[in-house]
């Protein structure tokens, strides 16, 4: 069997290949590789998370979706930040109320899902080759003996990182005022971790050894939950032991468009994967390959259909059991029509936005049979809440701040409301998936992944090419974000044309976090593509291939 690993932690990675080498399947090697994320990176991912699972089964050509975003606890209520509301905090895609209670500490955190939808993967679609407990070993391994601090992680200590002035907060102040997260993130004294220094978890490594042994209910349904749970309840959080003993993963079928004689799979509604379909209807109206890739022509367009998609996202964006999402008119091609006519014409108008989430995590596994896992799972913003219960040894989640702590709007907080986010997406040519493909970092993730998409599509390049390419990102009419990389001519092109462009630098500025397994079926060969941007530095992609 070949089967290929992408992520970003060099050790998480490690570990899906090793798993491959013993015998386990795409699955079993992205649940290994998820939980050795948890350990490996725990300022973006954790026990605490959400995740998002686009997963085919290569002999029976099963896709499904398991949806296991966040769930606003039951003790909330619609009003419960109201009185507090400060609005949008643009550099964060957050909602800022007084005392950023919705983004650190207790009352920021929702019910967790990672644990159930692995267990639901592995009940589902794991080998059964590997045991539950062989799965997590390596990564109670990993938290138990350390690892050294890779450049990936550097940033999160880097206090010009941490230290945003106009948030209010860096991660010393924010871990702060909870010991079991200060011991967490730094050694004795507040002193912080440098690159290569041993990162050990002690209590983590003890927590997954019992949900290893004693199985994952007893994260959501045993001891773990009640302890959280009452951890949760004395410091007057929302979340009860019920909203996590009865969590609902979902299991949905992807949403499907068609783009140049291929066939784009996606996850539906509140994922973001609605968001690229839309993006890919509207660049599909124009002929991509007669420009040239790094022209203004080309930039104005992909920001164009940018603004677009993030202009329905903002309308319709939420949880389908509580708000209207009309996915089939928003994936039709007349809507896509509707748009590429304003665009053409120039009356995009005053573009919507919404806030999302700016720290996450994915991986892809991918196998030369088609069998494939692309995972996005996330905590929130760096670090989470800030909180960690006494002895668990993880960050809890944050994704409190992304709902509108005004009432009556699309992301109000409503008790049971599902938070979405998150992109994992297949690519198929007649059938066979050509592309597994997602990422990390909020919004930026959604375009991110989509002109990866393209530069594979439309310009034929290679996975690993199409993931470092240049990027560019836009939300609003009159503002482009594009990496280093597109030519200076292009830059102040669009700035005569009236827009405000910001060439990125610095260590928090990219736009996303892409990672990718390209597959030729007739071949049987992979490619794999993971990040070389920005302070994360190099992923790594895990390659077995059988003697």
């Amino acid at each position: 069997m070949r089967a290929l690993v992408s992520c970003y932690e060099v050790p998480a990675a490690e570990v899906g290949r090793q798993i491959l080498a013993a015998g386990g399947s795409v699955v079993d090697a992205a649940i290994a590789t998820a939980y050795a994320q948890v350990v490996a990176n725990p300022f973006m991912c954790g026990l605490s998370g959400k995740a998002s699972i686009h997963v085919r089964n290569g002999a029976t050509g099963e896709a499904l979706i398991l949806d296991a975003g966040h769930i606003i606890g039951s003790r909330a209520t619609p009003t419960v930040f109201a009185d507090r509301a400060l609005g949008r905090q643009e550099k964060v895609g957050s909602f800022r109320v007084q005392g950023l209670a919705n983004w650190i500490g207790y009352q920021a955190i929702m019910t967790p899902g990672f644990v159930p939808a692995t267990q639901q993967l592995y009940e589902r679609f794991g080998s059964g080759r590997l045991s539950w407990e062989a799965l997590l070993a390596p990564a109670v391994r990993l938290a138990r003996d350390g690892f050294p601090i890779y450049p990936q992680l550097v940033r999160f200590w880097d206090e010009q990182y941490v230290a945003v002035s106009d948030v209010g907060w860096n991660l010393r102040t924010k871990v702060a005022p909870n010991a079991a997260a200060t011991a967490l993130l730094f050694k004795p004294g507040g002193r912080r971790y440098q690159n290569g220094e041993l990162f050990r978890q002690p209590d983590l490594a003890h927590t997954l050894q019992r949900i290893a042994v004693e199985g994952p209910e007893l994260f959501y349904r045993g001891d773990i939950a009640r302890q959280v749970a009452g951890d949760i309840a004395a410091h007057g959080g929302f979340v009860t032991y019920d909203d996590m003993a009865n969590f609902p993963v979902e299991t949905k079928e992807p949403i499907r468009i068609t783009y140049r004689g291929y066939e784009i799979a996606a996850n539906p509604p509140p994922g973001n994967g609605i968001v690229a379909l839309i993006m890919l209807n509207i660049l599909e109206g124009y002929d991509l390959a007669a420009m040239d890739r790094r022209s203004p022509q080309y930039a104005e367009l992909l920001a164009r259909a940018m603004q677009c998609a993030f202009d329905d996202r903002a309308r319709y964006r939420g949880d389908p059991r509580f708000v209207d999402v009309p996915v089939d008119r928003l994936l039709s091609k007349e809507h896509a029509a509707q748009w590429r006519s304003r665009i053409d014409t120039g009356q995009i108008g005053a573009v919507a936005t919404a806030p999302a989430s700016s720290s996450t995590t994915h991986l892809t596994v991918m196998d030369a049979d088609g069998s494939l896992v692309t995972m996005t799972h996330s905590i929130g913003g760096a670090a989470g809440a800030g909180v960690v219960t006494e002895g668990l040894g993880f960050l809890h989640n944050n994704h409190m701040a992304l709902f509108n702590p005004l009432p009556g709007t699309v992301d109000s907080i409503v008790p049971g409301k599902r938070q979405g986010g998150s992109v994992p997406i297949v690519v198929y040519r007649d059938g066979e998936p050509v592309l597994a493909i997602g990422g990390a970092g909020g919004t930026r993730q959604v375009s991110g992944t989509v002109q990866s998409i393209l530069n594979v599509l439309d310009w034929g390049m290679g996975t690993s090419e199409a993931v470092a390419a240049p990027r560019l990102h836009s939300e609003q009419e009159d503002v482009i974000l594009m990496e280093p990389g597109w030519p200076e001519a292009t830059v102040r092109a669009l700035e005569g044309r009236g827009y405000r462009v910001d060439v990125l630098s610095g260590l928090s500025d990219f736009l996303g976090w892409i990672n990718a397994v390209g597959r030729d079926p007739r071949r049987r060969t992979l490619d794999g593509g993971t990040e070389i941007r920005g302070a994360h530095g190099r992923g790594f992609v895990g390659y077995h291939e059988d003697e």
